[in-house]
């Protein structure tokens, strides 16, 4: 009997990902469509410039399973025409620490296509 790692690593993001204890994402297409899915995410206060040096600022990262997102809604558009995750203009929100709903737009998306993981750059959005 063979052990496939990759279908393990799969199964086991996608557990890891749909924990109780994840933020609940509700994304919004350009197009209107929404879905919802478990995810999580990381709030930094200090960001590094392209050559090392710290910078202040403050960068909102989060990631989701892909097929979890399409399981709550299999017609949201992730993918563009050539088959690729295109989702830099769609918006996303979901409740902070006290329970305060924030907005999001997905500013770059980092698809890996290994494990259907969607890790995305967020920056403050007002709707």
């Amino acid at each position: 009997m063979t052990f496939d790692v990759r279908s393990a690593a799969i199964k086991d993001w996608n557990r890891f990902s749909q924990s109780s204890m994840n933020l609940v994402l509700t994304f919004r297409a350009p197009t209107g469509e929404i879905a919802q899915v478990k995810g999580i995410g990381t709030n930094n206060a200090i960001t590094f410039e392209t050559d090392g040096q710290e910078a202040i600022g403050k960068s909102m990262h989060i990631g989701f399973s892909e097929e979890a997102l399409l399981a709550s809604n299999s017609t949201y558009p992730l993918r563009n025409d050539d088959d690729e995750i295109d989702i830099d203009a769609h918006r996303v929100s979901f409740l902070d620490a006290r329970g305060v709903e924030r907005f999001y737009a997905v500013r770059n998306h980092y698809p890996d296509e290994t494990v259907g993981m969607i890790m995305c750059d967020l920056e403050r959005f007002k709707p």
